[in-house]
């Protein structure tokens, strides 16, 4: 069963062609904590994708932000072909 469908990139979000990512040290956040959260999209592991990409996804992030688990903390999630 597959789970997810392969689509290209907007330009604008294709990471290939953004020059300089927004995880970096500013006087508001000056002490950033970058998180990467990859999800394995190729169906080798089943439903488990599709079950955080749809429902824990979001209660992370929100975690992440309101219980300063980290300090500054700077989501990035990436999907794996």
């Amino acid at each position: 069963m597959k789970y997810f469908k392969g689509e290209p990139a907007i330009p604008k979000f294709d990471p290939k062609f953004i020059g300089t990512r927004e995880c970096f040290d500013s006087e508001e956040h000056p002490n950033t904590t970058p998180i990467v959260v990859g999800l394995d999209v190729t169906a080798s592991m089943g439903y488990l994708a599709v079950e955080v990409a749809t429902k824990a996804l979001n209660q992370l992030i929100m975690k992440l932000y309101s219980t300063a688990a980290v300090e500054d903390p700077c989501a990035y999630v990436r999907c794996v072909w």
